[in-house]
């Protein structure tokens, strides 16, 4: 088995995928390193790429009207980094930059979404996965939106 199949074999994204279609994916990706501080991508930039996290932790970021940056959430190991390449108009959301040495597995987007359209069912298990890390995302925003309600934190 080739390294980056093994590496997508490991990850818990993609790690209960056919053999067949991890096969495909392989040849859409590589293993990328972001060292600390280091942006993955840029809020408004083209989404032309994602990434599975194999180590390390990226925070997702964007701007405040006053210039100052909101953190939004922090995606770490094991984890789904972007799905804004999933829809048009293809653009990042947030900024996404690495708090320490990260290894990730790059993936090209129109190479994946070429994919899709050949191979239904690797869409279908590839968007299941993305719509599940997507629920949770929002699972964890309708918490941490309570949480600052409680608080009284509203202005």
């Amino acid at each position: 088995m080739e390294p980056i199949e093994e590496a997508l074999k490991q990850h818990p994204f993609t790690a209960d995928l056919h053999p067949h279609h991890l096969s495909k994916l392989a040849r859409c990706c590589r293993i990328t390193r972001v060292y600390t501080d280091n942006y993955i991508f840029r809020e408004n930039q083209p989404a032309n790429k994602f990434y599975l996290v194999r180590t390390g932790t990226v925070m997702l970021e964007t701007e405040r009207k006053e210039g100052s940056t909101a953190s939004i959430q922090t995606i770490g190991a094991g984890k789904l980094l972007g799905c804004s390449w999933v829809f048009e108009p293809y653009t990042w959301r947030f900024d996404a930059r690495a708090l320490g040495p990260t290894e990730m597995i790059e993936f090209d987007a129109d190479e994946v979404r070429t994919l899709f359209s050949e191979d239904h069912e690797l869409g279908f298990q590839l968007l299941k996965r993305i719509i599940k890390t997507t629920f949770e995302r929002l699972e964890s925003t309708r918490f941490q939106l309570l949480d600052f309600y409680e608080r009284g934190d509203v202005p």
